[in-house]
């Protein structure tokens, strides 16, 4: 019987577009959730967080508010999947610190057909924020690489 050291290649990885996702992917093993977070400031209106890989699939969108953006009227939060702005999370409140898991809709539980773009945007009405701090969290996972 032959034990191999590495099995699995450095060819077999998906390599992330960005030094600052500072990701690797085996899309051949099963069963892998990915994860990737990336912050949301007040001072943002639409800013791009990541990209998900072609074949990914979103399990999970999470929301945690760790400063409570204080507009002075609306504070939401939206998360878009490619040019639809809140595919994914859409108006979370962001005017108290908390830890939010958006209800997600079906047609993201279906394999993204190419690489997509991840975006979170901050709606703000009346006064301006000063304040306001969230981290975006998406899990998935990659069903099909090639």
């Amino acid at each position: 019987m032959t034990i191999l050291s590495d099995p699995i290649a450095p060819s077999d990885y998906y390599t992330w577009q960005t030094v600052e996702d500072l990701a690797f992917s085996n899309y051949q093993q099963g069963g892998v959730e990915n994860v990737l977070v990336a912050t949301l400031l007040f001072s943002d209106t639409t800013k791009s967080l990541f990209t998900l890989p072609k074949g990914a699939i979103v399990t999970q969108v999470q929301v945690d508010i760790n400063t409570a953006f204080n507009a002075g009227a609306t504070n939401t939060i939206d998360v878009g999947l490619g040019s639809t702005v809140d595919a994914l999370v859409d108006g979370a409140s962001a005017a108290s610190i908390a830890r939010l898991f958006p209800a997600q809709d079906v047609p993201t539980l279906t394999p993204l057909a190419a690489a997509t773009a991840v975006t979170a945007t901050y709606n703000q009405t009346s006064t301006a924020a000063d304040a306001g701090a969230a981290y975006i969290w998406v899990r998935y996972i990659v069903v099909e690489a090639s």
